[in-house]
C-alpha cells in the first residue's frame, strides 16, 4: 500500500531532485582543510591526465602524499572543532545549542520515504 501510495503521489504531485553538494557536515572545515582538498583533488587530475608511465608512478607517489596530508589536517581540523564544541555546551549558553543538537539528531532519524497516510484535497484522510 505505501508503494502505491508513493507511486500515485509522485504522479500527482511530481518529484524535485535536489543537487547535494556533497559535502554535508562542513561546519569544521578550516581554510587549511579547503586548500589541502583542493591540492589533492588537482594532483588526482593531474595523475588522470598522465600517459607516461615513468610520470604516472611520480604522479602516483604526490598523490598519496597528497591524500595523507589531507586526511591529517580533516583529523586535526574535527578534532579541533569537536573539543571547542564540547567546550562550549558545559556553559551556561551551550545549554540551549545541546536542545538544537538533540532536535536535529532526532530530524535525522525520521524516514521520510515511508508514507504513512495522504489526505485529499478537502484535508479528510
Amino acid at each position: 500500500m505505501a508503494i502505491t501510495n508513493t507511486q500515485v503521489a509522485k504522479e500527482t504531485l511530481g518529484v524535485t531532485i535536489s543537487k547535494s553538494s556533497g559535502h554535508k557536515e562542513s561546519w569544521w572545515w578550516s581554510e587549511e582543510v579547503k586548500t589541502k582538498i583542493r591540492d589533492k583533488q588537482e594532483s588526482f587530475k593531474d595523475l588522470l591526465k598522465c600517459t607516461d608511465e615513468e610520470e604516472r608512478l611520480w604522479l602516483r607517489e604526490g598523490y598519496k602524499k597528497a591524500k595523507r596530508e589531507t586526511k591529517m589536517a580533516v583529523t586535526e581540523a574535527k578534532n579541533t572543532a569537536y573539543k571547542r564544541m564540547y567546550e562550549s555546551l558545559e556553559t551556561k549558553e551551550g545549554e540551549h545549542a545541546m536542545f538544537k543538537i538533540a532536535k536535529a539528531r532526532e530530524r535525522m532519524r525520521h524516514d521520510l520515504g515511508t508514507v504513512k497516510l495522504i489526505k485529499r484535497e478537502d484535508g479528510q484522510i
